[in-house]
C-alpha cells in the first residue's frame, strides 16, 4: 500500500497518536492485562463448572477461592484486543480535540488506526506486560473478586440461554441452575447461611430455595436493591389520622405493627417461652458460658434469659412477615388512591407499581426524589421487586435480621409518601376523593362458597381425623416449604382455637395477620407440592435474548397453580358434585386473594375466619395423597 502524503488526514492523525503512544500504553496497560487475565480465568471457570453446577464448584465461587478462580496465568491471547479497546478509549479524547476536522481520530477509523498500531509494536507491548507479570509470582495480576465478577455474568448468560432452549417452562435442573444464580448474586444472609444454602440445593424445588430472578438480560448482571444501610428501626410513623380516615382498615396493620416491635407474636400464644430444651439440644445448651450474646448481639445475657429473648423474637417472625406484606400492599394502594385523586378518568386498577410511580413522578412536587427512590426499591427493580417477593412468596420467612432492615424500609417508606402528599396537598384531595376500589366488591356467589364451606357439615374441624391430618400438614410443611413453616402453623394453630385463647377473643389484627399467612403459605404450599410431583413451576418468556422468568402463582392460566391440569395434580378428581365445590372453592379462593392484595380490604362483609378455613381446607385436601414422613406421589 503507498504512503499516505505527508499532510493527509490520516498522515496527521498516525503522527498524532505517535506523540500520545508511549504515555497513553504506560497509563492502560497494567488494566487491559487485568481485564484480560479477569475474563480468561472467568471464561475458564465457568467451562469447568457448566453444566454440572457442583455445590464444590458453585462455593468456590460464592467465596472467591483464588485456587479454584485463578486457572490461567501469564499473557492471555485476548491482551491485544483488550489493550485496542482500552486505548482507544485513552486517547480519544486528547485526538479529537488535536485535530477536530480530522475523521480519522473518531469511530471506527480511530480503531482501525489504534490495532496497526499494536499490531506493529506488539513486540514492544509484550515485554511491557511481561515486566509487569515479574514481579508477580503467580504472574497474575487479576484478583479473585475481579474474576468472580466476570465469572457470575458469564453464568447469568448461560441461565439466560438455557431458559430461551427450555421454551415456556422450565424443568427442576434449569430451575436449580437460576435459582443458584439468584443465592449467588442476592442472598442477603450469613456467608455460612449461604454456604449451607447452596451445599443442600440438588434441584430446583421450593424446599431449597424459594425464589428467583425476574429478567436476565445479554451483558447484564442482575441485581436486586435494598434498602439503604444503617436501616434504623421500623415506625409506626407513617400511620397517621389522616392514612386511618382515608384506609381505616390500615389501623388493623398498624396495631399488628405495634404488637411486633413489642415481640407479641401469635405464636406465644401456643408455645411457652420458658418451655423445657429439647433433650438431645440440653448438653449442648449445658456446655454454653453462664453469659452469652442476645439475639441483637448488642448486650451479654444470661443463657437462660437469652434463650427465651431469642425464642420471643423467633415466636413473632410471622407477624413481622406479616406486617412487611401489608406495608407494601399499603403503599400500592396509596399510589392508585394519589393516581385516582389526580387522574380522576383514568383506569388506576390495571397499572403494575412501576407504571403507577412513573405516572405520579410526572405531576410535579408530588413526589420527592428521596421517596421516589425508595419507592423504586418496592416496585422497580428489574431483578425481582420487593412488592412483587412479598405478595407471592418469594422471601425467606425466617431471616429475622432480613425482616427487621425490610420492615425498617418499608414503613420508614410509608412515613416518606406520607409527608409528601401532605406537604403538596394531595392528601386533601386523596380524601375528598372517593376510594378507586370503592366498586371492587367479592362477588356473591363467592361470599356465599365462603359461608357454606365453614358450615358444620363442610368445615374441616368436623373431620374425625383432623388432628391426623393436621400432624401430616405440619409435617409437610416443614419438609416442602420450612422457611414458611412458622407462617403456615401460626395461621394454622390460630384458626384451630376458633378465634379464643385463655377464653378471650382474640384481637382484630391477629385475625388480620392469620388471613394474610394462611395466603402467603398456602401459594407456596401448592407450588411446592407440584414439584415434589415433578411438574414445572418455572414460567419462562422471551422478549428478543432477554428472558422473564417467574414461579407459578394463584391463576388459572396455562402453566399456573390453578390451570386445569394443575388443579387435577393438586386435588385428584371425583363426583361431579365434589368437583363442582372444589371449583368453587378454588375460584373464591382466587378473588379474595386478589382483593386481598391489592388493599380493597373491605370488599367482604363475613368473617376473615371464613377465609382462613378455605385455604387451610384446599391444603389439607391437597396434602391428603402424601404421608407423614417421606413424601411419596
Amino acid at each position: 500500500m503507498p504512503p499516505h502524503p505527508p499532510n493527509s488526514s490520516q498522515d496527521q492523525a498516525r503522527r498524532a497518536l505517535d506523540a500520545l503512544w508511549s504515555e497513553a500504553l504506560s497509563q492502560v496497560l497494567e488494566a487491559a492485562l487485568i481485564e484480560a487475565q479477569e475474563q480468561e480465568n472467568a471464561e475458564a471457570f465457568i467451562a469447568s463448572l457448566w453444566p454440572a453446577c457442583s455445590p464444590e464448584d458453585i462455593l468456590a465461587l460464592a467465596e472467591g477461592r483464588p485456587e479454584a478462580l485463578i486457572r490461567k496465568r501469564g499473557l492471555p491471547d485476548t491482551l491485544q484486543q483488550v489493550l485496542v479497546r482500552h486505548l482507544v478509549a485513552k486517547v480519544q479524547e486528547p485526538l479529537s480535540r488535536a485535530l477536530p476536522d480530522n475523521d480519522g481520530v473518531r469511530g471506527g477509523r480511530l480503531r482501525k488506526l489504534v490495532d496497526g498500531r499494536v499490531a506493529r509494536r506488539w513486540d514492544e507491548v509484550r515485554r511491557a506486560a511481561e515486566a509487569l507479570l515479574e514481579g508477580h509470582p503467580s504472574e497474575c495480576l487479576a484478583s479473585p473478586g475481579g474474576i468472580r465478577v466476570r465469572a457470575l455474568q458469564l453464568l447469568a448468560d448461560h441461565c439466560r440461554r438455557e431458559c430461551l432452549d427450555a421454551g415456556t417452562t422450565g424443568n427442576l435442573e434449569v430451575l436449580r441452575h437460576l435459582k443458584q444464580l439468584t443465592a449467588l448474586l442476592t442472598y442477603a444472609g450469613t456467608r455460612a447461611n449461604l454456604a449451607d444454602l447452596l451445599r443442600n440445593m440438588e434441584d430446583g424445588r421450593t424446599r431449597h430455595y424459594p425464589y428467583v430472578l425476574r429478567y436476565l438480560s445479554p451483558g447484564e448482571l442482575p441485581v436486586i436493591r435494598r434498602f439503604p444501610r444503617p436501616s434504623g428501626d421500623p415506625t409506626l410513623a407513617g400511620f397517621t389520622p389522616r392514612l386511618l380516615s382515608l384506609f381505616p382498615r390500615a389501623a388493623r396493620l398498624q396495631s399488628a405493627l405495634d404488637r411486633y416491635l413489642r415481640k407479641e407474636g401469635i405464636l406465644s400464644h401456643y408455645l411457652d417461652e420458658q418451655r423445657p430444651i429439647a433433650s438431645e439440644l440440653q448438653q449442648r445448651f449445658d456446655a454454653l458460658p453462664e453469659f452469652v450474646p442476645s439475639t441483637s448481639g448488642t448486650l451479654l445475657l444470661p443463657k437462660q434469659a437469652a434463650l427465651e429473648l431469642s425464642r420471643k423474637h423467633r415466636t413473632s417472625l410471622p407477624d413481622g412477615i406479616i406486617c412487611a406484606v401489608g406495608v407494601g400492599i399499603l403503599l400500592e394502594w396509596l399510589l392508585r388512591q394519589a393516581l385516582h385523586a389526580t387522574q380522576p378518568d383514568s383506569n388506576v386498577r390495571k397499572p403494575r407499581g412501576p407504571q403507577l410511580l412513573e405516572r405520579l413522578s410526572a405531576t410535579a412536587g408530588l413526589v420527592s426524589p428521596t421517596t421516589r427512590q425508595r419507592l423504586e426499591i418496592v416496585f422497580s427493580q428489574s431483578g425481582l421487586s420487593l412488592r412483587d417477593a412479598l405478595s407471592h412468596a418469594a422471601f425467606f420467612a425466617n431471616d429475622e435480621a432480613l425482616l427487621h432492615e425490610t420492615l425498617a424500609g418499608l414503613t420508614q417508606t410509608l412515613a416518606s409518601l406520607l409527608e409528601d402528599l401532605e406537604r403538596s396537598g394531595h392528601m386533601d384531595l386523596m380524601l375528598t376523593t372517593p376510594r378507586w376500589d370503592g366498586s371492587w366488591t367479592l362477588a356473591p356467589e363467592h361470599a356465599a362458597t365462603f359461608r357454606e364451606q365453614f358450615q358444620r357439615q363442610n368445615n374441616l374441624l368436623s373431620i374425625l381425623q383432623v388432628e391426623y391430618l393436621r400432624a401430616n400438614l405440619f409435617r409437610l410443611f416443614t419438609d416442602f416449604i420450612p422457611d414458611k413453616r412458622l407462617l403456615a402453623q401460626a395461621s394454622f394453630l390460630f384458626f384451630v382455637t376458633s378465634g379464643r385463647r385463655a377464653g378471650a377473643p382474640h384481637s382484630d389484627d391477629e385475625r388480620f395477620v392469620s388471613l394474610l399467612g394462611t395466603f402467603i403459605a398456602f401459594e407456596e404450599f401448592l407450588r411446592a407440592l407440584l414439584e415434589e410431583q415433578g411438574l414445572d413451576t418455572l414460567l419462562i418468556s422471551a422478549d428478543g435474548d432477554a428472558v422473564k422468568t417467574e414461579l407459578a402463582i394463584l391463576a388459572p392460566q396455562p402453566g399456573q397453580l390453578f390451570a386445569p391440569d394443575r388443579r387435577e395434580a393438586l386435588f385428584g378428581t371425583g363426583s361431579r358434585s365434589d368437583e363442582l365445590a372444589l371449583h368453587q372453592s378454588i375460584d373464591a379462593v382466587r378473588a379474595l386473594r386478589d382483593l386481598l392484595f391489592h388493599g380493597a380490604w373491605e370488599a367482604w362483609s363475613f368473617p376473615d375466619d371464613h377465609a382462613i378455613h378455605l385455604a387451610l381446607k384446599l391444603m389439607m385436601q391437597a396434602a391428603l395423597p402424601w404421608q407423614p414422613g417421606a413424601p411419596t406421589s
